[in-house]
């Protein structure tokens, strides 16, 4: 799972007028070896509604999401107010956590809670464990680029230097220098290696036995599309990022490294005139995620002419592709690994008024 910090906290003018959370269940069809398979009659949509606070239009609507192991929910709205909604139940009544803070992420799925909280240029790192106290872990100058993994590493840059700690084993590690220049990272699920976004190329570093003797020599990967379209798989075997792939403004590849062969290949290659399933010639990738325990990746492309859409497209192993067929905001895989949640007003079958925001939870079949 990764961390990424939401919009700045902003003063509240009047009161929460409203928080209405829906989630929706969806069995999407997929096409392509290993990609999941609906049964026969195409998408079936059905709400599961989440007790709202008040009965009353949405405002401030949910920043970031994140959902621990046993279904509760965590969201940050553009406020700053962190609200949980404990359960996976529909009657579960949403309460507010704290204020002021610009994200927040489960700890190892749900033992406490890992935020980012302050308005200038240094800004707190913070461990709330279940019972409420807080514990300080460091400082940020760059919030939206903190990491938690779910093994409970966490990671974040200051300064150029890479600070990592886990609260629940009291382990730190700092690599000054690593971060100098990089406009995004990724760290591996074991914090044994990180993946480096810096001038517009993808680096591989291993970090075991730096400590602070420095940043070492990295591995380059090959160019790379956006800061945030890279992720590493679950075990840390596999590491794909998006790529520029020439041929058109726009086109990409998804390419994919083998820590275990230690090779780089190309997994898939966006047709230049688009694809069949509807798969995407061209289009801007901003993000890219593994699903946690499937063999199966994640990409948000945004295509010109959406007002910040994204569509969302499953990519396996063997480069199977599909589009699925609705549109939405930002997405975050769920820990089982059956889905994704994204944040509206979303465009899809059965889909609430547009201008009505939402959360969906989408839900992937198992692979036949």
């Amino acid at each position: 799972m990764r961390a990424r910090g939401g919009g700045g906290a902003t003063p509240r003018g009047a009161a929460l007028a409203a928080l209405l959370l829906f989630l929706f269940l969806a069995t999407v069809p997929a096409a392509g070896c290993g990609l999941p398979r609906a049964a026969e009659g195409g998408p079936v949509v059905r709400p599961l509604p989440v007790r709202p606070l008040q009965p009353a239009p949405l405002a401030p609507f949910a920043e970031r999401l994140d959902v621990a192991r046993d279904g509760s929910t965590l969201w940050v709205t553009s406020s700053g107010e962190v609200y949980v909604q404990e359960g996976s139940g529909s009657r579960a009544t949403p309460r507010l956590l704290a204020r002021g803070w610009r994200s927040a992420f489960w700890y190892r799925g749900g033992l406490g809670v890992v935020g980012v909280r302050g308005q200038r240029r240094r800004f707190a790192v913070i461990y709330r464990l279940p019972g409420g106290r807080e514990e300080p872990l460091g400082t940020t100058d760059a919030p939206a680029q903190v990491e938690v993994t779910p093994a409970g590493w966490l990671a974040w840059p200051l300064a150029g230097t890479l600070e990592m700690a886990d609260p629940l084993t009291e382990s730190r590690t700092r690599v000054p220098g690593l971060l100098r220049g990089a406009s995004g990272f990724r760290l591996a699920p074991d914090g044994s290696q990180v993946a480096v976004a810096r001038a517009g190329r993808l680096e591989r570093v291993a970090l075991e036995g730096t400590g602070s003797a420095g940043a070492p020599p990295g591995e380059v990967l090959g160019p790379l599309a956006a800061p945030a379209a890279l992720d590493w798989s679950g075990d840390g075997r596999w590491l794909a990022w998006a790529a520029p792939a020439g041929g058109g403004a726009g086109r990409f590849a998804i390419r994919l490294y083998d820590g275990r062969r230690g090779r780089v290949r190309t997994l898939w290659t966006a047709p230049a005139t688009g694809g069949r399933g509807g798969a995407p010639g061209t289009g801007r990738v901003v993000a890219l995620h593994w699903l946690p325990g499937r063999p199966l990746l994640l990409v948000e492309v945004a295509q010109a002419g959406t007002a910040g859409e994204r569509r969302y497209l499953l990519v396996d192993l063997k480069g199977a592709t599909q589009l699925l067929p609705f549109a939405g905001g930002e997405a975050w895989p769920l820990p089982d690994g059956s889905g994704f949640l994204f944040v509206g007003p979303p465009r899809a079958p059965s889909a609430p008024e547009r201008g009505q925001p939402a959360v969906w939870a989408v839900r992937l079949p198992e692979p036949r």
